[in-house]
């Protein structure tokens, strides 16, 4: 009963051993993908510490612009409340007129804008989209554009790809 017992105990350490071997190769392996020639943790590591605090300091940045951003949404949810009692009192085709005369100055605001804070992750089709989408939240149907300004948008768009494409190579 005993050489049973002692051939199971000597199987589960040969098995352990095994295990244990290749942990440390493994171990080994990670450990090189950081390691300098000389085989210290060196550059590698202090690569990924660089890279944390990289990002650490981008989240800051971002944190810092929504706390921006927030308070300008807040100011400008109250411009909006206080237009919108200022509108009830109005004649609604001249308050129609009105905005339809502001409407091409601000949505090349929000556009340049939104360049501005996506930079090269600006998506044209997601502000376009964006713009369908306040259209029918207001009800509005959509005209149709000109072909002045479908080319213009065109133009537009392959300016923005240019521009990508240039900054991209200098990355």
């Amino acid at each position: 009963m005993r050489v049973i017992r002692h051939h199971e105990l000597a199987r589960g350490i040969a098995k352990l051993t095994e295990d244990l071997e290749e942990l440390k190769t493994e171990r080994t392996m990670a450990l090189s993908q950081y390691a300098d020639t000389d085989g210290t943790l060196g550059t590698g590591v202090q690569a990924v510490r660089n890279r944390i605090s990289f990002l650490e300091a981008t989240l800051q940045k971002v944190e810092r612009r929504e706390s921006k951003y927030e308070g300008e949404l807040k100011a400008a949810l109250a411009q909006y409340r206080e237009l919108q009692e200022q509108a009830e009192g109005m004649d609604a085709s001249a308050l129609d007129a009105a905005r339809q005369s502001m409407r091409p100055d601000m949505e090349h605001e929000a556009h340049r804008q939104a360049r501005e804070v996506y930079g090269k992750r600006y998506d044209s089709g997601l502000m376009e989209q964006s713009h369908k989408d306040v259209v029918a939240m207001l009800g509005e149907q959509e005209r149709q554009a000109s072909v002045k300004e479908q080319l213009q948008q065109n133009r537009q768009q392959s300016e923005e790809r240019t521009h990508y494409l240039e900054h991209a190579k200098i990355c």
